[in-house]
């Protein structure tokens, strides 16, 4: 678990929804190329994106499963509010509005029930409620002695499925992720910053409800989006870079998600741990 703070310490986004950008070097002959800026992506840009993505996608406290859950975890839960968001893959009834605190991060969601009519309501009913939307905000940061990243984000999601007889969720949603960082790069006096945008759309994710048996999502792709700048310091060279990527994500019931870069590039990306492995091209 230490290791894995340390790696994570965003987005991600993150998913997610961790801390979202990983170091690789510029030039492998070199820790720092050059002093001039570019816009055009770089092998080595897309691999840190993608394996920022991994790390949005498989956060545990801010990642993007973890946000598919209808109620994420939460440090004190108040009189009625659940230990294990699992409790809500079935039964949503006590799933309401509420603010709090997990980790270092504080969110708030917003909960309304929908029958098949498209009458709205504020209490889950079992038998009627078919869909549910849920507005989430959430703000903090992860730091430790080689990395700080500070991250604010917002999701829309919409639930379908969600009657107490379905063992399918059908889940789309779309959120933008802010970040900021600092972190060590690789050489000991190189330093890198970055200010990242992420936006993401879910389309058509199924999750099952039976999370034991089944804890990876089934189907669905979550389209993505990144605009980041990073600046590489070391010593009196500085090197400022502004990329911006498209990529696709998409699940097969595994804990292996492909992620598909508008370059083409393909990464496999680990679900649980957030490990990313390039997929070589046909």
């Amino acid at each position: 678990m230490q290791q894995r703070t340390v790696l994570i310490l965003t987005l991600l986004a993150t998913f997610a929804f961790g801390a979202l950008f990983t170091g690789c070097s510029e030039d492998p002959s070199s820790p720092l190329s050059n002093d001039e800026a570019s816009a055009a992506a770089s092998d080595d840009d897309y691999t840190i994106i993608a394996e920022s993505i991994a790390l949005e996608l498989s956060d545990s406290e801010d990642g993007l499963m973890v946000m598919y859950n209808p109620l994420p975890p939460m440090d004190e839960p108040g009189d009625g509010d659940p230990v294990n968001p699992d409790e809500f893959c079935r039964d949503f009834s006590n799933l309401r509005d509420t603010t709090f605190t997990h980790g270092p991060f504080t969110t708030t969601i917003d909960v309304t029930f929908y029958d098949a009519d498209g009458v709205p309501s504020e209490v889950y009913d079992p038998e009627s409620s078919v869909r549910m939307n849920r507005e989430l905000t959430m703000t903090g940061g992860h730091e430790d002695d080689r990395r700080e990243v500070n991250v604010d984000l917002e999701s829309t999601m919409d639930m379908a499925n969600i009657l107490a007889v379905d063992t399918v969720r059908v889940i789309n949603d779309d959120g933008v992720r802010d970040e900021s960082g600092w972190m060590q790069g690789r050489w000991e006096e190189q330093e890198r910053t970055w200010n990242a945008h992420h936006e993401w759309q879910s389309e058509d994710v199924n999750v099952h409800v039976d999370h034991e048996e089944y804890p990876y999502p089934l189907s669905g792709q979550v389209h993505h989006y990144t605009e980041m700048e990073k600046t590489i310091s070391m010593g009196n060279s500085t090197r400022t870079v502004t990329v911006e990527v498209g990529s696709t994500i998409t699940f097969d019931g595994t804990e292996w998600a492909l992620v598909e870069m508008d370059n083409c590039d393909q990464f496999y990306v680990n679900l649980d741990n957030g490990g990313c492995h390039p997929r070589h091209r046909p």
